[in-house]
């Protein structure tokens, strides 16, 4: 058990490293431009000249760090929302970026962390949707003793960074289902999307015995509900299916049945093209597990969102680790993750070790940021032109024309007017 858990957290942090320089690009331009190697991906080929989003390559994204103030937040079997606020609070107040020692923060971590550096109440803002909670959240699945205590935790959190209702069902299931991976529940070979879907069933099936928890954490019961069942929908179409282009444009058009904005590819940032596309990439066996994180790399969209599932659920399920050695040798503070994952996996951690992680966190936050501001030195920038107006032109044009004029062209234009007069 201890050593499914230390897996399962380095693979989640290798997968938001590995998919990290890829956020946000397209699958087409990754394969013309991308690093086929077995180590992390170089971004500097994939940003052709925008070195402004330049990101050390095997260095972990926010979403690693928040996974880890999670993880020590649920030691005690259950969600310690005052630690996790301390320790976030940490991380703001001792990191070198705008928002502290948090790399690259999606939009839902960025709103959390500007409530709470504020000191504004935290059940304030807008409904969150981003499938980059979900591996954030995953951590307190590994210390939970039942699954209705896991539930209510995972409803608890959702609650304290204002999470839509189908994105609190997608982590739901999916903490629910590593949970029981991680008690010794694996599906048969080929069965994995059938487990998704039982698991999701049971979920379901269980929210009536805890209603009146739910609605004390200003959620509705009623609507979660529905959402797990829509969730089981898309996951039960995917059954039997092992091509990932069907599968993909499945979950597009099933998705898209409630969205005002169609979406095309299932690795856009929505927990209910997310959890399912990764569940289909694991269990359709296409990859090998120790090629499985690159794969999903390069599929681009919420790459590191995709990448870093990907690594847990697939940790969880099989005996192989789910990534090459050369990505272990090549993850950045790697002494101090596997120190980490280790000491989480016993349930033993230091008093100081939080703080340990978070002052380095800030020295590698600095040191990015100054690598990137050296690389962008020796950029040459590109030169803006700005689009004038007719009048702009013509004022323009009419002014040079004039000043071009010698004294015989006045003197003929002269001529020329009083004619005309």
């Amino acid at each position: 058990m201890e050593e499914a858990l230390k897996k399962v957290l380095i693979s989640a942090v290798i997968g938001d490293a590995l998919g990290r320089p890829c956020e946000g690009l397209t699958k087409g331009h990754l394969k013309e431009h991308g690093n086929l190697s077995d180590d992390f991906i170089d971004p500097h080929p994939l940003l052709k000249g925008k070195m402004e989003r330049w990101t050390m390559p095997g260095l972990y994204s926010s979403q690693a760090q928040l996974m880890f103030i999670t993880a020590f937040s649920s030691l005690k079997a259950f969600f310690d929302p005052d630690v996790f606020f301390g320790l976030s609070l940490m991380g703001i107040e001792k990191g070198p970026g705008e928002y502290g020692i948090f790399r690259n923060p999606p939009f839902f971590v960025r709103s959390f962390l500007k409530r709470l550096s504020d000191q504004e109440q935290i059940k304030t803002g807008n409904r969150i949707n981003s499938a980059g909670f979900l591996p954030v959240l995953f951590p307190v699945a590994l210390y939970a003793r039942s699954r209705k205590k896991l539930m209510l935790d995972v409803i608890s959190f959702a609650s304290i960074v204002q999470a839509d209702h189908s994105l609190t069902a997608a982590a739901l299931s999916l903490s629910c289902f590593l949970h029981g991976l991680l008690c010794g529940e694996r599906p048969a070979d080929g069965e994995v999307m059938s487990a998704a879907v039982q698991n999701n069933s049971i979920v379901c099936s269980e929210m009536d015995g805890i209603a009146p928890e739910i609605f004390k954490m200003g959620m509705n019961p009623a609507s979660l509900t529905d959402q797990l069942l829509r969730l089981g929908r898309i996951l039960e179409s995917l059954s039997g299916c092992t091509d990932l282009d069907r599968g993909e444009k499945i979950i597009c058009d099933k998705v898209n049945e409630s969205l005002k904005t169609p979406v095309t590819r299932a690795t856009v940032d929505h927990p209910f093209t997310i959890y399912p596309f990764v569940q289909l990439i694991v269990g359709s066996g296409q990859c090998q597990p120790d090629g499985l994180l690159h794969f999903c790399a390069r599929l681009g969209g919420s790459s590191s969102t995709l990448t870093s599932i990907a690594g847990i659920i697939s940790a969880a399920l099989f005996d192989e680790n789910p990534y090459p050695p050369s990505l272990t040798n090549g993850l950045v503070n790697r002494k101090l993750i596997f120190s980490l994952a280790e000491s989480l996996s016993r349930g033993a951690v230091a008093v100081n070790l939080a703080d340990e992680f978070i002052t380095a966190e800030a020295g590698l936050t600095k040191t990015e940021i100054d690598q990137r501001n050296a690389k962008l030195k020796h950029t040459r920038s590109r030169s803006t032109k700005t689009s004038d107006s007719y009048a702009d032109r013509h004022e323009r044009l009419s002014k040079h024309v004039v000043e071009s004029w010698t004294k015989i062209d006045k003197a003929r234009w002269k001529k020329e007017r009083k004619k005309l007069e």
